[in-house]
């Protein structure tokens, strides 16, 4: 009897430790202390041989009931990562953190992986962190929205080109901080924050304090008001067509009348040869080519 009892409990002993043998610890971590350091150079000696890695995050490496897949959060980008990956990181509002955990604090290359910047990823200078990554290219066109859209009737997009790519060759005098407020880094304050779009701040040619004008920006009909550059100035001599434009449509034909008369209010009704005064300025040609387009919508008054 004695011994059929200890048969009994052994056979019980053993299936508890069968048991728990087989089913997977939802606490196990396998990988030693620092090998997320170490964890490229350590594939590397074994040939990329990702058997190990299986045993755990199942045969493809997606994942398995004993360990999640090797892919997400701060681990391997997904299969074919690169085409949502702007996407990606503008829901992430730009958080480079998980980028530098393996590309290095400024993602130029690290232990576990290569820098961004270089072939088929980014080219620019400062790799990620430079202003075209994002913002399109800014000495080519089309412009470029953050979603990559290019339509000038998408608000974000709007004529950025006729802007920045001389203005309808009338100025060269035309920048970035003309409208918005330019940060000295990509991480600078308040650059990356909670706002869904780009504030409009004008700069220097939206208010130009020597004429008083007072600029504004309605997002919501998508219209500039009152701004300097589209004839809201008064001068002793002169004023011009103080208007009101709408972002997402293009100018054409004769831009000269649009901001100013011809002559501009102020002169003489008759008097047409702006090169005699403006000789710097207008051609005497045509009285309507910018021969100085750095001398023409400056916020200064322009004399031979």
């Amino acid at each position: 009897m004695l011994t059929k009892r200890l048969l009994l409990c052994l056979l019980a002993v053993m299936l508890a430790a069968f048991v728990g043998c087989s089913e997977p610890a939802k606490d196990i971590n396998p990988h030693p202390a620092g090998w997320v350091e170490a964890h490229q150079a350590r594939l590397r000696a074994t040939g990329y041989n990702f058997t190990s890695c299986g045993e755990c995050h199942g045969a493809d490496l997606s994942g398995a009931e004993t360990a999640e897949g090797c892919s997400g959060g701060t681990c391997h980008h997904d299969n074919q990562w690169w085409l949502t990956h702007q996407v990606r990181m503008r829901t992430s509002n730009y958080d480079f953190d998980a980028c530098r955990v393996c590309h290095g604090q400024d993602l130029g290359g690290g232990a576990l992986a290569e820098g961004c910047r270089r072939e088929f990823c980014h080219t620019a200078d400062k790799g990620p962190l430079a202003c075209d990554n994002c913002h399109g290219y800014l000495t080519t066109e089309p412009f470029e929205n953050l979603a990559g859209e290019t339509s000038t009737d998408t608000l974000t997009v709007g004529v950025h080109t006729s802007h920045y790519t001389g203005a309808h060759d009338l100025t060269s005098n035309v920048t970035c901080a003309s409208c918005h407020v330019v940060p000295d880094s990509v991480l600078a304050e308040g650059h990356i924050d909670t706002s869904a779009h780009a504030e409009v701040t004008f700069g220097s040619l939206g208010d130009v304090a020597a004429v008083g004008t007072e600029s504004s920006w309605d997002r919501d009909e998508g219209t500039c008001s009152d701004i300097y550059c589209h004839g809201n100035f008064t001068y002793s001599f002169a004023s011009g067509i103080d208007s009101s434009w709408t972002w997402t449509e293009p100018a054409t034909g004769d831009l000269c009348g649009t901001c100013h008369g011809l002559p501009p209010e102020g002169h003489s009704a008759d008097w047409t040869d702006c090169g005699q005064c403006h000789g710097s300025v207008v051609s005497s040609a045509d009285h309507r080519t910018i021969i100085g387009l750095e001398n023409h919508i400056n916020g200064l008054k322009n004399r031979p």
